[in-house]
């Protein structure tokens, strides 16, 4: 039930067939970090999955919508470092 009902809400937040619509479409209108609706009340980003800087794209395919907690989570993992 409430599934439909964020579905029904993110269809009138975004202008249909808009990235960010589609985005949101991809990911079947769920955080893919913390799976909740990504419209439940919380502020939204849109995050790079290969960031700009090594190559991403702004293409449909490498964003995501993440709720702001969740994409802080995201940029606060540790980097891997090799030690040589």
């Amino acid at each position: 039930m409430w599934d439909k009902r964020n579905q029904k809400l993110g269809k009138t937040y975004w202008a249909k067939d808009s990235k960010n619509y589609l985005i949101a479409q991809n990911q079947k209108w769920r955080c893919p970090i913390c799976g909740q609706p990504i419209l439940n009340g919380e502020e939204i980003e849109t995050h790079h999955i290969v960031p700009v800087a090594k190559g991403g794209l702004n293409d449909i395919s490498n964003l995501q919508h993440l709720h702001t907690p969740c994409h802080k989570q995201v940029h606060s993992k540790p980097k891997s470092t090799s030690l040589k």
